[in-house]
């Protein structure tokens, strides 16, 4: 089994199995680009399940 594409779309791809959470789809047009898109910029769990704050 490989989970090498799950990672780069999922950096906490561990924690995400652990809760049963769902995964971020990889992008693969942005896989082997010059820059850092798709690499660093999918959200993480704790972006995903953060409630917003009041007032704002």
């Amino acid at each position: 089994m490989s989970f090498g594409r799950w990672y780069i779309a999922n950096h906490d791809l561990v924690q995400r199995l652990r809760l049963g959470a769902p995964l971020n789809a990889l992008n693969a047009q942005t896989i082997y680009t010059s820059d850092r898109t798709g690499y660093t910029d999918y959200p993480s769990l704790d972006d995903a399940t953060a409630s917003p704050q009041e007032g704002a």
